[in-house]
């Protein structure tokens, strides 16, 4: 199975969850995905009493290329495109640049709205502040 293809299985599964008119992922990020490799690049996910911070090492990335979307289901994209090099011809390859791509699914409190992320020397850094209050509906039962 191709990225291509989980990227839209993915987008299925969301969408018969959350209904057609919530957006998955920016159209250009799944148009960049399918034209070449991703890479799921190793994170670490902190929690303290204000936000939740994710830190990704991806090489290679810089404000410009740096993608985050946030979508209604509390899932973090993250995608980084890379810019192929043009290094002559390749005898031997132990390295291929290729794009970075993550999704992340957070806590019903994270308030990805007010994220805000910086990238320094190769290392990715996101913060997501907690809510104060869950946006939560209080159902209430009846005795039969």
């Amino acid at each position: 199975m191709g990225i291509g293809e989980i990227v839209e299985w993915t987008k299925s599964k969301l969408s018969e969850l959350t209904g057609d008119d919530v957006p998955v992922t920016r159209s250009d990020t799944v148009d960049a995905l399918t034209a070449g490799a991703a890479v799921i690049p190793p994170l670490d996910l902190f929690e303290s009493e204000r936000e939740y911070r994710v830190v990704a090492d991806v090489a290679g990335a810089t404000a410009a290329n740096t993608h985050l979307t946030w979508n209604d289901v509390d899932t973090l994209v993250v995608h980084i495109r890379r810019a192929t090099s043009d290094a002559g011809a390749q005898l031997v390859c132990e390295y291929r640049e290729s794009d970075w791509y993550r999704e992340v699914f957070l806590p019903a409190d994270a308030h990805g709205a007010k994220a805000t992320a910086e990238v320094r020397q190769g290392v990715l850094t996101i913060r997501v502040p907690k809510r104060l209050t869950l946006s939560g509906k209080l159902i209430p039962v009846c005795a039969a």
